[in-house]
């Protein structure tokens, strides 16, 4: 469901796994976009234009726009000249869990595979977006390509889109994005929940020496948003390495205690494991404050004076929906009431959702609930979940009531307070706010157990395989906290 203004606009689509709740219809797309007649793609950018055309030339599509508006990780590969520069070789009979890897000459051909007249009989969409604010010295630039109404409008959500990101690129270079649903009109299969996809051919490929991300098979969340995973965490790290910075699955939140003292944390966890809750949290301590800057994905870089700063190089939040409710998230209840996309919630017959996690607000009450797998007449004795553990809200950042106000600021620059130099939160000038001394102090041996355990699951996998750096970092790190009081 998408709310724009006052009109509220209803669809179903599929991943490749389930139905979706999601975009269908052309009015929403051309609610957040403009057309550009064929012969007025001359106004792109030389760069900008080739891409473009290259990729209709491959793809096929009959019309083409110029936008302003549960990952397949099984699936998703990075190609590059040697294998060892992307994965370590896991030992004999041991399952690789660090990443898959694709030769370029396997990947070529499995690409050319699928996207030859992918888009045959729809529109491509041609999507210029930035991450991270519009002219950041930290952000980059994207265009993604793709046949998706629902990808366009997400992405108008999750990114910074529009005529401003071609005017800031000029001609300089981009990360190319190439996305298809692999069906083109008439299809060959039939659309599973009115959405159309490909799912026995899906695939996510990134080539970091092209600077290139394709995508085929999936519109599912971070398959097809390919400025969210694809860009900003996978390609972005290989980014980040060439150019001394670092891209991180990290949350980034402001936290004020009592005495008016403010200092930022970044924090790591697995997807759908409480990122964004912990990020928009409601401080339980008295006279704390807490401001939201990201829930999901972190770029970090060392300024002259060697304190770490970061930015959120996107532009809204896609969480996860169980769970959240106002007794678990107010702020995230009140950032989706608007201008939001539900994928595989169920809703209501008043045009509302729903989820686990809000059974509170239909018990004793006649509601109709439809399930996110089509049942019509889903109650809270149903043997089967009225939406799917994963479903998510896709919803504007700038919406949530405690949103930091540095979070857009173009220079990109939010203080964490780290220092190079121990790894270790930046406590100078701290000594009469105990409250935070309290608030971050983790004992000594919990870090230390926490380094064995990383040490044993990397030796599980691929003993002595894995690049000598990183087991010199973590090397470096025990012998630091060993040193530590």
């Amino acid at each position: 469901m998408l709310s724009i203004g006052n009109q509220v606009l209803k669809f179903a689509a599929y991943s490749h796994r389930s139905p979706l709740i999601a975009i269908t219809c052309q009015s929403c797309v051309r609610t957040l976009s403009y057309a550009v007649p064929k012969e007025n793609i001359t106004h792109l950018s030389p760069k900008v234009r080739s891409f473009v055309e290259e990729r209709a030339r491959l793809c096929q599509p009959n019309d083409i726009h110029i936008s302003d508006v549960a990952r397949v990780e099984s699936q998703t590969y990075i190609s590059t000249h040697n294998k060892r520069d992307t994965i370590p070789t896991p030992k004999d009979g041991v399952k690789g869990t660090l990443g898959n890897w694709m030769s370029r000459e396997d990947l070529d051909n499995a690409l050319n595979q699928r996207f030859p007249g992918c888009m045959k009989g729809r529109t491509m969409f041609v999507i210029p977006f930035s991450m991270g604010p519009i002219g950041s010295p930290l952000s980059k630039i994207g265009i993604e390509v793709t046949d998706s109404p629902y990808v366009v409008a997400s992405m108008r959500i999750m990114t910074r889109m529009g005529a401003q990101v071609l005017k800031t690129l000029g001609n300089d270079d981009f990360i190319k994005c190439m996305h298809s649903i692999g069906q083109p009109l008439p299809m060959k299969t039939p659309a599973v929940a009115n959405w159309p996809c490909n799912p026995s051919q899906t695939i996510i490929a990134h080539i970091p020496e092209n600077n290139e991300i394709s995508s085929f098979g999936s519109g599912y969340g971070g398959n097809s948003l390919l400025g969210k995973k694809c860009f900003a965490l996978r390609l972005g790290s290989i980014l980040a390495r060439r150019e001394g910075w670092f891209a991180e699955h990290m949350l980034i939140l402001g936290i004020t205690n009592p005495k008016g003292v403010k200092k930022y944390i970044a924090a790591a966890f697995p997807s759908a494991c409480g990122k964004t809750n912990l990020a928009m949290m409601t401080p339980s301590l008295p006279g704390f404050k807490v401001e939201c800057v990201g829930d999901d994905i972190a770029w970090m870089r060392f300024d002259d004076n060697g304190v770490l700063r970061a930015i959120n190089p996107e532009f809204g939040f896609f969480g996860v929906a169980p769970g959240t409710s106002e007794k678990t998230n107010p702020n995230a209840m009140s950032t989706i009431q608007r201008n939001t996309i539900f994928t595989n919630v169920a809703k209501t017959a008043d045009g509302g959702f729903y989820w686990e996690g809000l059974e509170h607000q239909i018990k004793g009450k006649k509601v109709q609930i439809t399930s996110w797998l089509g049942d019509k007449n889903w109650t809270l004795d149903s043997d089967k979940p009225s939406s799917h553990p994963n479903s998510r809200f896709c919803t504007p950042a700038s919406q949530c009531p405690i949103m930091d106000p540095l979070w857009e600021d173009p220079k990109g620059e939010t203080p964490i307070g780290f220092t190079p130099k121990t790894g270790a939160i930046n406590t100078d000038n701290m000594n009469e706010n105990v409250d935070f001394d309290e608030l971050f102090s983790v004992p000594k041996d919990f870090w230390l157990e926490e380094c064995d355990r990383i040490r044993n699951y990397f030796t599980e996998q691929v003993n002595n395989d894995l690049p000598d750096e990183v087991w010199n970092q973590l090397k470096q790190l025990q012998q630091r906290l060993q040193q530590q009081k």
